[in-house]
């Protein structure tokens, strides 16, 4: 990976002008042209500061100084439609679709959705508006995903790196630390349960953590009846997609040719499905699987739930309004299945094994409105790349470490080693510190053609891990297979054989 820049640059008018540089050349209309025009223009965009303490501070400043940068441009923020993403796809297709309350940008909370829009012609290629240079200083990897044949359907602003969290009002319980053999009373009892916690590397090892970690106690002199284990599994990318890369495969392939094949019978899906089935059977998921998104997280904010996939941007976003810090959520990065535990045995003795990664990269991205001016589209990029192109970051993440703020975000540009451990995350904890620099180094970027069938796999899910639904029992491989090869017959019929032939 080529170095972060590093030198600082200072909030003011010459930003702009190392901007308008950049954006020279290619032939295309730069990001500088809406800048330097008279003509004015007007851009909506979505509203993402909660607040004005940490970097909203940075973020609102750098407003200010658009502002200034650009006067011809008017930005109107207004609120996202919605904050849920399991209904943010919709909400973008009914704001896109709507003239009179149509964002020029909109939040994508994945690739996916970013193609999905696409696909509905409801948004436009973002490179007709950038130059080279100005794609260039992207991650290719990151950006990767968010190609469509040739077109570059949205343009990613953060990364982000899904881990396992533990609540630790619940680790520091009398209750758990007996269940670990630990006693209560000893001075360093909460650094056992912690050296516990980082001592987890496979499923298994989880599995017993998590099944400790269930029952009822007291959390924060509360009795609660506790989940080890919260499994959304009505989210692909909180549920069963990220439990499958951490056993070495993602449903989903994408050719060359630009065709997408799935297939839910594969080993390590059915080890993966088994597996959510076992933390079921075995007591350390004992919550309702198919909670929707808000129910499911208000059981996290009751107590309810002690361990959980977690985006280290929820921290602030989500579970700091509800009562729980970034210092209560003790992070590793995601346990590996049993069939990347047999490449890493083979890998020990044949230099030629290689092992996949287990680390999943999101990234969340600006989708452009196909339905906007030209002068809007342009504008729009404009705002982007001032706001959040490689040299605002790099002052974005000189600020956060210059005000002891952490930097939960991780944008998408390369990092060499030094930057990612003295700087991008020179002020969060020490196992934050360590899990996110493991995953920016080795990760696998989610690359999958549209949400609709990937909701559908979603919604399936909840009924196999409890081993019944309208469909059958489930309770053995061979009738799990048997339910996942109907599965993997509808989802070609009802989504993909229909997407595949644009390219024949």
């Amino acid at each position: 990976m080529r170095k972060f820049l590093t030198k600082v640059l200072t909030l003011s008018l010459c930003t702009t002008i190392v901007f308008g540089c950049v954006a020279c050349g290619g032939g295309k209309e730069s990001a500088s042209d809406s800048g330097t025009s008279t003509q004015k223009v007007k851009i909506v965009v979505p509203d993402l500061i909660t607040g004005k303490k940490g970097l909203n501070a940075w973020e609102l400043q750098r407003q200010e100084e658009f502002k200034k940068a650009y006067p011809n441009i008017e930005v109107e923020y207004k609120s996202n439609p919605t904050t849920d993403p399991a209904k943010n796809i919709q909400a973008m297709i009914t704001n896109l679709s709507n003239q009179e309350m149509a964002y020029t940008l909109l939040k994508a909370n994945s690739n996916t959705y970013a193609r999905t829009v696409y696909q509905s012609k409801l948004t436009c290629d973002v490179s007709k508006y950038m130059t080279a240079e100005q794609i260039a200083e992207y991650d290719s990897s990151v950006l990767s995903g968010y190609y469509d044949g040739n077109a570059l359907v949205g343009l990613p602003f953060r990364q982000e790196f899904p881990l396992l969290g533990f609540n630790r009002k619940h680790l520091q319980s009398e209750y758990v630390k007996t269940q670990l053999g630990i006693d209560p009373a000893a001075a360093d009892a909460n650094e056992q349960v912690e050296a516990k916690i980082d001592a987890i590397e496979t499923w298994d090892d989880f599995l017993e953590i998590a099944k400790k970690l269930s029952g009822t106690y007291a959390v924060s002199g509360k009795n609660v009846t506790v989940s080890g284990y919260g499994g959304y599994l009505t989210d692909y990318y909180i549920g069963l997609g990220v439990w499958n890369v951490a056993n070495g495969y993602n449903t989903v392939t994408q050719h060359e040719s630009g065709k997408m094949d799935i297939d839910m019978t594969n080993t390590q899906t059915v080890e993966t499905l088994e597996f959510l089935q076992k933390l079921k059977n075995e007591g350390a998921l004992t919550h309702n699987t198919n909670l929707g998104y808000t129910d499911f997280f208000n059981q996290i904010f009751q107590n309810k739930i002690a361990s959980f996939i977690y985006y280290p941007t929820w921290a602030t976003s989500w579970f700091e309004p509800n009562g729980i810090f970034a210092s209560d959520v003790k992070v590793i990065n995601i346990p590996y299945g049993p069939s990347i535990a047999a490449l890493k045995e083979k890998a020990k003795t044949d230099s030629t094994v290689k092992v996949p990664s287990t680390n999943v990269n999101f990234s969340l991205s600006y989708v452009l409105n196909s339905r906007a001016t030209e002068e809007q589209k342009q504008a729009a990029i404009t705002y982007v790349m001032f706001m959040h192109g490689e040299e605002a970051v790099h002052d974005k993440i000189e600020f956060a470490k210059e005000n002891m703020v952490s930097m939960l975000t991780v944008p998408p540009y390369p990092f060499d080693d030094t930057y990612l451990s003295d700087t991008l995350f020179a002020n969060v904890p020490s196992d934050w510190k360590k899990s996110l620099t493991a995953s920016i180094k080795d990760y696998y970027v989610f690359n999958q053609n549209s949400d609709a069938f990937i909701q559908y796999i979603a919604t399936a899910v909840p009924g196999i891990v409890n081993g019944k639904d309208g469909s059958g029992t489930y309770n053995t491989r061979e009738s799990l297979l048997n339910r996942l090869t109907s599965l993997n017959g509808t989802i070609y019929s009802q989504f993909l054989n229909g997407y595949n032939s644009n390219f024949d």
